[in-house]
């Protein structure tokens, strides 16, 4: 069970998935960068005949279940110019506007404070 889930999602961990396809126009490319993360996992069980059951039903039964996710996050660019080629991290501005909005809520409560007292 845990190799059919292994193989389903080696089939979705490709170049593409990661890497998107370029974007081309007469002075750059851009490639889209992504994170991909996988998860999986499986159990199983058995219910012996050691068991007390109201009723036959479901005497010896054997059960398995398994599951997987997938998350794709985009992570960036790679931006190819005649001038070179660089990487552009989205991480960055993502904590720049965490910033701004935690340094903002904790100026809004000074104020509040500073006006109450």
């Amino acid at each position: 069970m845990l190799r059919s889930i292994a193989e389903g999602l080696q089939a979705t961990a490709t170049i593409k998935t990661i890497y998107g396809d370029p974007l081309e126009s007469a002075v750059r490319t851009v490639i889209p960068v992504a994170r991909v993360c996988y998860g999986f996992g499986g159990g199983g069980g058995t219910k012996g005949a050691d068991v007390e059951l109201e009723d036959d039903e479901g005497a010896g039964a054997v059960g398995g279940s398994g599951g997987s996710g997938v998350e794709v996050t985009p992570g960036g660019l790679i931006e190819i110019t005649e001038e070179g080629t660089r990487y552009v991290s989205f991480d960055d501005r993502r904590r720049l506007v965490r910033a701004s909005v935690l340094g903002l809520v904790l100026v809004a409560l000074l104020l509040r404070r500073r006006h109450k007292g």
